[in-house]
């Protein structure tokens, strides 16, 4: 992948940064390829050292769909889920929301580009979701394809 060096954490957050050029199926393409070609589920499958856990953390996020490019920012960057559902339990000490669930209608290895996007059964048009959507509870369902959806992701302001 040219000079990305995945098991290098400090450049994890590249991928994603196309989605905040408008082009989140370059993201999709990205995170997808890394997911596959860098990762499995044998002892070296990880593609580097595992620090504190980035490299499995990493993994994780991007395997349900989303990345927190820059924590403070409290936004989570829409990638390619790997996997059709994922639920977050969020503590009801901290969170009323109670869970907050992902679902990926179609997706596959094929599928790796999102077409559409509804949270809590709202058309958005932006490549993340924040912190404080995610707390609240709720569902971001997305529609995969075969094809990158170029108009898809272009709300980035």
């Amino acid at each position: 992948m040219g000079h990305y060096a995945h098991g290098n954490e400090p450049c994890h957050h590249v991928p994603y940064l196309y989605a905040f050029a408008g082009a989140q199926y370059k993201t999709a393409l990205r995170a997808h390829q890394i997911m596959l070609l860098q990762y499995d589920n044998t002892p070296t499958g990880i593609c580097g050292n595992d620090d504190c856990g980035q490299m499995s953390a990493w993994y994780v996020w991007s395997a349900i769909g989303l990345y927190p490019v820059n924590p403070a920012d409290g936004k989570y960057i829409i990638g390619s889920p790997l996997v059709e559902k994922a639920t977050i339990q969020l503590d009801s000490k901290f969170y009323p929301g109670g869970k907050f669930t992902i679902v990926a209608h179609n997706a596959s290895n094929q599928n790796i580009y999102v077409q559409s996007a509804r949270l809590n059964g709202e058309s958005i048009n932006r490549p993340w979701i924040t912190h404080t959507e995610i707390v609240k509870g709720g569902t971001l369902e997305l529609e995969m394809g075969i094809l990158p959806n170029k108009n898809w992701g272009t709300d980035v302001n």
